[in-house]
């Protein structure tokens, strides 16, 4: 697997939802026996690309410092706030390293990282609690912070010719891979027996890895020009 990810994908998440949503909506209007895979183009055209108004949030006015060092979880959190109870806009960061815990989007708010910005991820574990809704290999749990997380938003971003790096990050979690099967099995009982995913509590104490972006049950999710480096388990999984 290539460690450097150059990703140009439009509304993944209004994609995905369209494929399960428009399936099981028109199922009865096609003629039987036709495959819903006639149903693509339909789907496709159904896509459109999120616009956000000419509004600019830079997370330096935020108290984010793009020194390489600098704790800026708090100021990017400000920043998108700040912008999601605006109507919505850019929240831009500017040419600079910034270190930084996880990032969680609201609705309407684009993520814009300008050439020559990086967002390197701490490699604090503790930083990415505590536990939300997300997903293990397709199980539901209560887990760890994606790096990059949204859930229940619509018409959200990362864009630009910026990198987030997850590498330093990544080397930490990865070997709790050779050790994660107990939790697996865990869980994948615990879904199998029907226990609500409120009560399917892993994070601290336990090996199962988060991915770098997860918008979890979003609608209209753009994600284009920003380079992924490296990633603790799957990179993008709406």
């Amino acid at each position: 697997m290539m460690d450097k990810r150059l990703v140009h994908l439009m509304a993944i998440g209004s994609l995905l939802i369209g494929v399960i949503c428009g399936t099981s909506c028109l199922a009865s209007s096609y003629p039987e026996g036709k495959s819903g895979w006639n149903l693509a183009k339909e789907i496709v055209q159904r896509i459109k690309k999120p616009r956000f108004p000419n509004r600019n949030f830079n997370v330096c006015q935020f108290g984010a410092v793009g020194d390489g060092k600098t704790d800026c979880t708090r100021g990017f959190a400000e920043a998108i706030m700040e912008c999601y109870r605006a109507g919505g806009g850019r929240v831009v960061v500017p040419p600079g390293t910034y270190v930084c815990g996880p990032i969680h989007l609201r609705s309407g708010v684009n993520l814009h990282l300008e050439r020559n910005a990086i967002i390197v991820f701490t490699t604090n574990v503790a930083a990415y609690l505590p536990v939300v809704f997300s997903r293990f290999e397709g199980v539901e749990v209560m887990n760890y912070s994606p790096l990059v997380y949204a859930r229940g938003q619509s018409n959200i971003a990362l864009t630009g010719k910026g990198i987030l790096d997850a590498r330093d990050f990544a080397k930490v979690v990865h070997p709790w891979a050779r050790e994660a099967r107990a939790d697996i099995e865990r869980l994948a009982l615990m879904a199998a027996n029907g226990v609500p995913v409120e009560q399917r509590v892993f994070g601290q104490g336990h090996k199962l890895r988060q991915n770098f972006f997860q918008p979890m049950n979003c609608i209209n999710v753009l994600v284009e020009g920003v380079t992924f480096l490296g990633s603790p388990m799957w990179t993008l999984n709406p």
